[in-house]
């Protein structure tokens, strides 16, 4: 069985079996299990992951920035785009990052904390009702040192201060997405897994 994977870069393979996980750096892209006889009946036992290089403008971004901040959301989006990431939208309404996510379902949001209406806490808090596995895709942006702590502990994956360098920007948007989507096929290989042994049962 072989299914295509979605990363980012070259070089990431896990594999799962007697209950090891691995893995190593970024990229092809095929997951194979293998199986073996027991009288009877075959029953899976190997999956070997390799991730493939998943083009940077098929990963859909958004850019959630507080309504007096346009230029900084405008920069952001800019750099995003000249990095490859060409399918990135933004908005400066905290209120509308949630049903935006519902539709579109991006593999990362760029939320700054503190934006008119909502907080980016309580965006956060309403993604996890979509997110059901648990898993935000959510890089903060804050000025304030004393939040970095808390948004990790509400379920950020990242955050960058303000004013941030780009470089280190775009850095941690690529290790982000590149967990993010690893984790998308992991939990999609654990479920085919799981499928085959019950029809096995």
């Amino acid at each position: 069985q072989a299914v295509a994977l979605p990363l980012l870069n070259s070089g990431i393979t896990t594999s799962t079996g007697g209950g090891r996980v691995t893995s190593s750096v970024p990229a092809q892209a095929t997951t194979t299990t293998t199986s073996r006889r027991i009288g009877l009946t075959t029953v899976p036992q190997v999956t070997t992951t390799t991730v493939k290089a998943r083009g940077k403008a098929e990963v859909r971004v958004l850019v959630a920035n507080g309504s007096g901040q346009r230029g900084l959301a405008g920069s952001t989006t800019n750099a995003l785009k000249a990095a490859g990431y060409t399918n990135v939208e933004s908005t400066n309404n905290s209120n509308e990052v949630c049903e935006m996510h519902r539709r579109n379902r991006y593999d990362l949001i760029l939320l700054d904390l503190q934006m008119p209406g909502m907080t980016g806490f309580q965006v956060m808090e309403g993604l996890k009702e979509i997110e059901v596995d648990g898993y935000l895709p959510v890089l903060v942006i804050t000025a304030q040192p004393d939040q970095k702590l808390r948004a990790l502990q509400a379920g950020a994956k990242d955050f960058v201060s303000k004013p941030f360098d780009l470089a280190e920007l775009r850095a941690r948007v690529r290790n982000i997405l590149e967990v993010r989507l690893l984790h998308q096929q992991m939990k999609e290989t654990v479920e085919e897994l799981e499928a085959s042994r019950e029809v096995v049962r």
